[in-house]
């Protein structure tokens, strides 16, 4: 009996062990080996500097698959995923790019979109006070609905749009930036930038003014001829420091003259100056970031 009891127990004994053996070799086949292989793998790459997969490529070429098959929406969805998600991508700037064009067009155009409105003119009206009571711009409302006066009569249906947006200067990429409560708009390049040896930009301001410049001389920006002037925008002065001037280069007649009233400058394109022009209003928030 003893002698059989021996017999069973050894072989209770070889059945674990072989259950070990084999639970060992199948978790090292399953688990442990695929890991090490990644592992190995992973580290090849690094050794033989593989390029990393740029992960906003797909993305970007499925966004110009959507415009080109008019899903205007869609194709912004993933510009925005490219710009807030992979901004180490290559394709990032060409998506901002894109993303810029496609949300300028629709602001600029009649055709409806999310927080346009259509304001019928009433008795008295002037295009100065439908303006500001719609936290818009003469500009926009001339510049959206084709006028070229600020001539207006009871009855005209005209389109407006408030604006609700911001601007953060980033100094040290040269690089303006235009958003809407939080989402990027559009953003413009900034040629080169003036500050004078005692002194420094501010980190959070606002548009105080907006000059316009024509034949050499300011004029007011409810003057007819204002669609046709150069803009400047400027933020407040701070104790003995004046505000910064956002200007294209200033050139042609007095331009040394109007050159001298910059101590702080931001110079950009003519054009995207005359855009932001009509896209800011007094009051409009800039953050300036070194």
């Amino acid at each position: 009996m003893v002698a059989q009891l021996k017999i069973l127990l050894a072989v209770a004994a070889l059945m674990i062990l072989t259950a070990t053996i084999f639970g060992g070799v199948y978790m090292y086949k399953k688990i442990f080996r695929p890991a090490y292989d990644q592992e190995r793998e992973a580290q090849e790459l690094l050794d033989t500097n593989a390029p990393v997969p740029d992960l906003g490529q797909p993305v970007h070429q499925k966004a110009l698959a959507l415009i080109e098959a008019g899903d205007i929406d869609g194709a912004c969805g993933d510009l925005e995923q490219i710009i807030e998600v992979y901004p180490g991508s290559k394709f990032v700037e060409e998506s901002r790019r894109v993303l810029g064009e496609i949300n300028l067009d629709r602001l600029f155009s009649k055709s409806p979109m999310p927080g346009k409105l259509e304001y019928t003119v009433k008795n008295g009206d002037s295009l100065a006070a439908i303006a500001r009571n719609n936290s818009t711009t003469i500009a926009y409302i001339r510049h959206v609905n084709g006028l070229f006066s600020n001539v207006i009569h009871p009855g005209d249906r005209l389109v407006l749009y408030p604006f609700d947006f911001e601007i953060t200067v980033d100094l040290k990429f040269q690089r303006l930036i235009l958003w809407e409560k939080g989402k990027f708009l559009k953003d413009y390049t900034i040629s080169e930038f003036k500050r004078p040896p005692q002194g420094s930009f501010p980190g959070k301001t606002k548009i105080a003014d907006k000059i316009a410049w024509i034949d050499g001389k300011s004029i007011r920006l409810t003057d007819p001829d204002a669609g046709q002037a150069e803009t400047w925008l400027q933020t407040p002065a701070r104790a003995t420091q004046p505000g910064v001037v956002i200007c294209s280069k200033p050139d042609g007649d007095r331009a040394e003259e109007r050159s001298e009233l910059i101590a702080f400058g931001l110079f950009l394109g003519r054009g995207d100056i005359d855009e932001l022009a009509v896209l800011t209003r007094v009051g409009t928030p800039v953050t300036i970031i070194h």
